[in-house]
């Protein structure tokens, strides 16, 4: 997209200009990994703290996914849900111990760490690596933009490997 932008911004007429390459040239190839904005995924899906926790696990299971966000009403992220706090639930049997049914609140870690969309990415890495946490949501504003997950990183390293293997 940088490419065209560049050549449509020549003056050049389409018909001039040169072909593009099968891979972008390296400087433009970093930038793509600069910041959590660029890594982040931006399709969420999130509950709230008065959802039961049936919910969430479906909305695990459905999308692939080991973390749901938590947000309140003004679409603010307030929490965190992990595979591992579900589990817990199941190998302690807590949900069937009850009279109501267990909702978010109860199991969600309510001090998730966040970045923002600036931060860098290498900073990305370091604040999961010090917190040992495995997804980081993106806020912006209070609201909940995004989220960058062990996978994210795992996917971009698997890039990273295979180019430079590639070129060797």
């Amino acid at each position: 997209t940088a490419a065209i932008l560049e050549r449509q911004a020549s003056g050049q007429p389409v018909h001039a200009w040169t072909l593009a390459s099968g891979r972008s040239d390296e400087a433009r190839w970093r930038e793509g990994f600069r910041t959590a904005g660029q890594i982040m995924s931006k399709d969420i899906f999130t509950v709230r703290p008065e959802d039961i926790i049936d919910l969430a696990a479906n909305v695990m299971d459905w999308k692939h996914v080991r973390h749901v966000p938590v947000e309140n009403n003004k679409g603010e992220l307030i929490g965190i849900v992990s595979h591992r706090a579900l589990l817990r639930v199941v190998a302690r049997g807590l949900s069937h111990n009850r009279e109501e049914p267990m909702t978010v609140r109860d199991i969600m870690r309510t001090d998730p760490v966040t970045a923002a969309p600036e931060t860098p990415t290498i900073d990305v890495i370091r604040l999961m690596k010090e917190n040992q946490v495995s997804c980081l949501p993106v806020v912006e504003g209070g609201q909940l933009v995004g989220i960058v997950t062990e996978r994210d990183l795992n996917d971009i390293a698997a890039s990273l490997l295979e180019r430079i293997l590639e070129d060797s």
